[in-house]
Parts: structure tokens; C-alpha cells; sequence
């Protein structure tokens, strides 16, 4: 059910939405936020309606703007995340990461491994790499219990054409890159999947 909490600006609507996520957790529901702004004034560490919204309990917890959408979930594993992303494009570019086994480009000193570039800034050798670079965009990816699941090439090929000529039935859906994450339930409930 999708409830919403509306009212002049100063007039409690954070305080009463976030008591209502207390008092629906307090039941055993499930319960996700959206905090919906014109303004993206609202995602600075001053903000504070933002802040006590995404700290209500609820998970997931979104701002949406008209120009950007934040997420907020409770951390899953940096590999999920990767593994995710790289099904919607075509390279990830991550600032961190520094002990992994990803590859790296390296600004400055220190070594590092499987380095690939080490630039002292964004100049012509970025560039060249840039070029040089072909993509590693993954077809699928699916995940139980918060574990990966191998799907193979077969499988993979099925899901892929079932949820296609699902979609594509549908209007406004068009192309072939359809992205779909869902979550199942049991008929009581409970989480079949993750």
C-alpha cells in the first residue's frame, strides 16, 4: 500500500511520516520511504527532514528530485553492487576499492595490484586508455539469499526471452534492455528470494 503524507512546508509531515514507519515496523511490516522534493536543496547534510527520513527504520529509503534519485539500502556486498551495475552498463568506473582484485588505474604513488594505468592526472594517457578500453557489459545477473547464482548460457538465454516478450507486451516498454529487479514472496509473505 502506498500512503502518502502531504501539508504545508514546516508543518510535520517528516515527523509524521517517520513515526508511521516506527509504528508499522513495530507491527512486523516491511516498510520503504520516498521523500519527494522539487528542490535538491533537500539532500545537503543540512537538510535535516531528509536526514530523519532515511534514519526512520524504513529500507529502502529514496529522495527524488526532478533532477536525481538516491537510493538507500542497507549495504549488500561490494561484488552484488558490481555484479548489478554491470548488467546495466557497459563499464563501471569505481573510486575506491584500492584492495581489490578489479583492475585500476592509479593516480599518484603507491603500488597497487593489477594496475593498468598510472596517471599523475586526467590527461592524454587517460585518453588513451579510454580508447583502448572494450566493454564487459554482463547479460545477466541474479542473486538468492544475497548469493550470486551462476546462470548458464542456456538458462540465461531463456530468462532473457520469457522476460523480454513479457515486457514487450507492455506499453511504452520498447527495445530489448529490459532491467528487472524483483523481490518474491511466498503466498503468506515471507521472502522466497531475495
Amino acid at each position: 500500500m502506498i500512503i502518502c503524507v502531504v501539508g504545508e512546508k514546516d508543518s510535520g509531515k517528516t515527523e509524521v511520516a517517520c513515526r508511521l514507519v516506527w509504528l508499522l515496523r513495530e507491527r512486523g511490516y516491511s516498510v520503504a520511504a520516498l521523500k519527494h522534493s522539487a528542490s535538491d536543496a533537500d539532500l545537503e547534510p543540512s537538510a535535516k527532514d531528509s536526514v530523519r527520513l532515511f534514519s526512520s527504520g524504513a529500507s529502502p529509503t529514496v529522495f527524488l528530485s526532478n533532477s536525481c534519485c538516491l537510493l538507500r539500502l542497507p549495504p549488500p556486498r561490494v561484488d552484488d553492487v558490481l555484479n548489478a551495475l554491470s548488467v546495466v552498463a557497459d563499464f563501471v568506473v569505481v573510486e575506491g576499492l584500492k584492495e581489490s582484485g578489479y583492475p585500476k588505474i592509479v593516480v599518484g604513488r603507491g603500488k597497487y595490484e593489477n594496475t593498468l594505468l598510472r596517471v599523475e592526472g586526467a590527461g592524454r594517457e587517460l585518453e588513451e586508455l579510454a580508447r583502448k578500453l572494450k566493454p564487459q557489459r554482463r547479460q545477466s545477473a541474479a542473486f538468492t539469499n544475497k548469493t550470486p547464482v551462476r546462470l548458464n548460457p542456456f538458462i540465461r538465454g531463456l530468462l532473457s526471452s520469457v522476460l523480454k516478450a513479457f515486457f514487450g507486451q507492455l506499453r511504452g516498454v520498447e527495445g530489448d534492455s529490459v532491467v528487472v529487479l524483483t523481490r518474491l514472496r511466498s503466498e503468506k509473505g515471507h521472502n522466497d528470494t531475495e
